[in-house]
């Protein structure tokens, strides 16, 4: 069995990038070699085949003017007896021999020095051989000038044979600059064909691999297309799900356009579906939390009142008890509503409860804000009070006393509240510490209501 299907989407996109990278890199490589190539011989045509024919051809150039020359010559030599017409004709031809001498060593020096610079990368043994045959040119041009330095062309004392032998020495130059010119062409025009072949590989070659880069780039984006679409497609199908559980309700048919919308832009739909989502992960969020807190809530406070509970109150007071075991002050208010049964009796439940309702009110009000209120049950409440000494807690009882007394009620005009006080004493027990307290209020009560007791 293949592996290749057992490799993940990264994997798979990641080998499909190496291929056509490697395709990418085979290209500039064979590009950058076959460019060097072609540059190579660029550079020989223009500076030495180019330059070389040039030469070559002022040369033929000027046998042309020789031959004329010549003709002049022989038609004055030969026909007019006049002997002063016939001087500077041989400086003449003298003269043109050294301008096609010095053409020929100019082409010489165009291929030695082509060959010393590496110029010629094609058809070297061409040039080396054209090097033997400039030279081979040249001697012949320097005994044919010699030969004419000889020559009693100013005297008129020249021979038939004499003139022959020089028209043969004329010709033979003739021959060897033509065959030279021949030979030049061919190596130039190989050189141009060697050009124009790497050249047609190169585009070829190029296009080739450029098709075979946009092949595989053409592959890696559908695949990756395709394999983004299933991924975008399997995420919306578990964000409906999730949507659909914290909705409580299946997808109904106002999701049938925004399926339309996902077929045209699978990103934005994406979007707009996290966001969906996460809008109601935040609801849900804030609703979880709002249940957290009316469950602590219950848990912990007393359901008509508002104040702490009684559970509340056992864990706190086994809180603070530690606390002030290590060197703390801790005192406790346990106030008792005075004649709460008459109230409930006279005016009913309803009445009594928002009696205990706004006391509970006004007591938190006038505590501090690390003071806490706790009902214990009925109308009996108690206070946790820190870091106060037994003048400041009954200070502060006397003060709460004299405010609740000064209230008015609903249905009744005023209340007033016995209040039993203690502070903690060392190896203090939940039971000691509130039963204290508990003594002071049960001897307020009985020493006439409306009083604060110190136990």
């Amino acid at each position: 069995m293949s592996k290749f299907p057992s490799l993940s989407t990264v994997s798979r996109i990641r080998g499909l990038s190496a291929l056509l990278l490697f395709f990418l890199l085979i290209v500039i490589l064979y590009s950058l070699s076959t460019l060097q190539t072609i540059e190579k011989e660029m550079h020989e045509l223009t500076k030495v085949d180019i330059p070389l024919n040039e030469k070559i051809n002022e040369i033929e150039i000027l046998q042309i003017k020789h031959h004329l020359l010549m003709e002049v010559s022989e038609s004055k030599y030969f026909k007019n007896t006049e002997i002063q017409k016939h001087l500077g004709l041989k400086n003449n031809i003298k003269e043109s021999i050294e301008h096609q001498i010095i053409r020929i060593r100019l082409a010489l020096k165009i291929i030695e020095k082509g060959i010393k610079n590496e110029h010629i990368a094609v058809v070297q043994t061409a040039h080396i051989s054209a090097i033997d045959s400039i030279k081979r040119l040249d001697q012949l041009y320097s005994d044919y000038k010699n030969y004419l330095t000889i020559l009693p062309l100013e005297n008129k004392n020249l021979s038939i044979e004499q003139w022959k032998h020089t028209k043969q020495l004329d010709t033979q130059l003739d021959n060897e600059v033509e065959a030279l010119l021949l030979k030049l062409e061919e190596v130039t025009k190989e050189v141009s064909i060697y050009t124009n072949k790497h050249l047609q590989q190169f585009v070829i070659i190029n296009f080739i691999l450029g098709l075979c880069a946009l092949i595989i780039g053409s592959i890696m984006t559908h695949y990756i297309i395709s394999s983004f679409r299933k991924t975008f497609s399997r995420i919306h199908d578990h964000l409906e799900t999730i949507r659909g559980s914290l909705a409580d309700s299946d997808v109904g048919d106002d999701d049938v356009p925004v399926q339309d919308e996902a077929k045209k832009d699978e990103l934005r739909y994406l979007e707009k579906n996290l966001q969906t989502l996460s809008e109601s992960l935040s609801q849900e969020l804030i609703n979880r939390k709002d249940a957290e807190n009316r469950l602590l809530e219950l848990a912990t406070k007393d359901r008509l009142t508002g104040a702490y509970n009684r559970h509340r109150w056992e864990e706190q007071l086994t809180h603070e008890l530690k606390i002030a075991s290590r060197g703390g002050l801790l005192g406790v208010l346990v106030l008792d509503v005075d004649h709460f049964k008459k109230i409930n009796d006279s005016y009913g439940h309803d009445v009594g409860d928002k009696v205990l309702i706004k006391l509970a009110r006004e007591i938190t009000n006038e505590l501090r804000e690390t003071d806490l209120l706790y009902r214990l049950g009925g109308e009996e409440f108690a206070v946790l009070i820190r870091g106060q000494s037994k003048e400041q807690l009954l200070h502060c009882a006397e003060q709460l006393k004299a405010y609740i007394s000064n209230i008015n009620f609903p249905k009744i005009d005023h209340i007033t509240l016995s209040i039993g006080i203690t502070s903690y004493k060392p190896n203090d027990t939940e039971n000691t510490f509130f039963k204290r307290a508990d003594i002071a209020l049960y001897e307020a009560k009985t020493d006439g209501r409306n009083k604060v007791k110190y136990a």
